[in-house]
């Protein structure tokens, strides 16, 4: 299944894309800092198996090494198994310090 990530995705806007994703078949890792959006949009994609929530701030360059890790990772095995070991070990993973 093919993964998209949704930067802002719980702002009003970001949160439809999210649905649409979804609703196309298409896994969604959305990343936001709740700065302006609202965990409220995204409450109802929280139990769906395809929907990823990481709350961050994209100007953080840690960002941006998590995604070229999860590019680069996922030739070798599934986005979903990346994420978790980075929640799982989240003192070893230097991407998501916050």
């Amino acid at each position: 299944m093919p993964t998209a990530v949704v930067t802002g995705g719980s702002g009003f806007l970001g949160s439809h894309v999210c649905d649409r994703l979804i609703k196309e078949g298409i896994s969604v890792i959305c990343i936001d800092n709740l700065l302006t959006g609202s965990i409220d949009n995204i409450a109802h994609l929280q139990g769906n198996p395809e929907f990823t929530f990481i709350n961050h701030d994209v100007t953080d360059i840690s960002v941006l090494l998590l995604m070229l890790t999860i590019f680069f990772t996922s030739l070798l095995q599934p986005v979903r198994s990346i994420i978790s070991s980075f929640r799982l070990k989240p003192l070893k993973s230097v991407l998501l310090v916050h």
